[in-house]
């Protein structure tokens, strides 16, 4: 009986885990379109030359969240990205109009290494 249980709590872990694993996946390329929509737009209000390439990968990443999204989870990944590009838009916000220097910069890089870990994984 203790053999039946213990087999299948390790079961029940391995689903849990397997199904965080993918959630997690599913979470980050949610994050990342909407961080990429936040770029996009601000490159296009900046006049940025890389819009071109800013709308191409976030369509890609787009892609990729549209195929591994579950269906029952769209208002849920929805609410990812709106609030990924909500951040991400106040980032750029503050590295273009912020009065203190620092945190302009501060603002820069990390805006810079969101898009990174987003495009990182996008082959060219």
């Amino acid at each position: 009986m203790k053999t039946i249980v213990l087999t299948i709590c390790i079961a029940v872990s391995a689903a849990i885990a397997s199904a965080s694993t993918a959630n997690l996946q599913l979470r980050n390329f949610a994050n990342c379109v909407g961080r990429m929509t936040a770029e996009l737009e601000h490159a296009w209000l900046m006049n940025d030359s890389d819009a071109a390439l800013l709308e191409q990968q976030r369509s890609q990443v787009a892609e990729l969240l549209a195929a591994i999204m579950p269906r029952d989870l769209g208002r849920t990944v929805l609410g990812w990205r709106v609030d990924a590009r909500a951040a991400q838009r106040a980032l750029l916000m503050q590295a273009s109009f912020a009065s203190d220097a620092d945190d302009a910069e501060w603002a820069a890089s990390t805006a810079a290494q969101y898009r990174a870990d987003c495009t990182g994984f996008l082959l060219s």
